[in-house]
């Protein structure tokens, strides 16, 4: 019994090991020569990795290792910790050879190749970008809307001023959804069409959530079994059974809380009654 458990052991252990890939990318940046470069990404284990690597000529280079293509941020001389920064970039890391090419002051226009999946993000972008322009002045108006709010609350004015400033951001928010609709329908529509793709699993797990049921496990059940047991597909799957608790006609989700006497309530203890009814509510 003791040879067996080592055995598996030793195998889950070699298992572990083949199916960390490794990864390099070799990249240039144009106009600049020297300076430090960092790299972020998240595992699928949910461990944080954060990398720098120095530019030497125009040049850079990072190594890893990945189980599976990650979205990763790249990141240079920044001004602030934001995807608006003019030196922040963002790219699809897959295991393999990768060469990336950079402009100072232009990461959003990153060129990385040998990543199948970023070329399918890059893909979606290019088709969403018409958008992109038609939201610019809905989006300077949130702003300003969203600015006047803040400064109001900062400087504790009336409670009716607040509201009156709130409304307002709240309308001007309100024109982008038909520009999210379209968004969402070309992200679907690629998420459909392609159900070996990693970068479509990454889609739709912070879609899914937001879908009924019904399209989310119709969505779900077209990918290929390798993306199914991908990070993404096992979030996929998670979100599908919460929604799946919470849907009408659906064994409710078994939980305890105190009551508005402090004491402790067991949904449990009501199994067998025809009627329960619970009412929810926040002051």
């Amino acid at each position: 019994m003791k040879r067996y458990i080592l055995f598996m052991a030793a195998m889950l252990a070699i298992f572990s090991l083949q199916a960390q890939q490794p990864f390099t990318i070799k990249g240039q940046i144009n106009g600049k020569e020297t300076g430090i470069i960092r790299l972020r990404y998240t595992q699928p284990d949910g461990t944080s990795v954060q990398d720098s690597t120095n530019i030497v000529g125009g040049k850079f280079e990072f190594k890893g290792t990945l189980t599976e293509p990650v979205m990763a941020y790249l990141m240079g001389d920044v001004k602030r910790l934001s995807m608006d920064d003019p030196n922040f970039g963002s790219l699809f890391l897959a295991p393999g050879e990768l060469k990336l090419i950079l402009i100072e002051g232009q990461f959003k226009d990153l060129k990385l190749s040998g990543s199948k999946p970023h070329d399918e993000y890059k893909l979606v972008e290019q088709l969403k970008a018409p958008i992109a322009e038609e939201t610019k002045s809905i989006l300077a108006k949130l702003q300003k809307a969203s600015d006047a709010f803040v400064q109001a609350k900062k400087e504790n004015r009336p409670d009716a001023e607040q509201d009156v400033l709130r409304e307002k951001a709240a309308e001007v928010r309100d024109q982008l959804e038909p520009f999210n609709l379209r968004r969402d329908k070309i992200d679907l529509e690629f998420i459909s069409k392609n159900p070996n793709s990693y970068y479509a699993a990454f889609l739709l797990s912070f879609k899914i959530a937001g879908l009924k049921l019904a399209d989310a496990k119709k969505y779900y059940e077209a990918f290929t079994p390798e993306v199914k047991a991908s990070s993404y597909g096992k979030k996929m799957l998670k979100e599908i059974q919460n929604l799946q608790s919470g849907s009408p006609g659906s064994k409710a989700f078994a939980f305890a809380k105190k009551d508005i006497n402090g004491q402790e309530l067991s949904l449990a203890d009501y199994n067998g009654k025809k009627y329960v009814l619970l009412d929810f509510w926040a002051s």
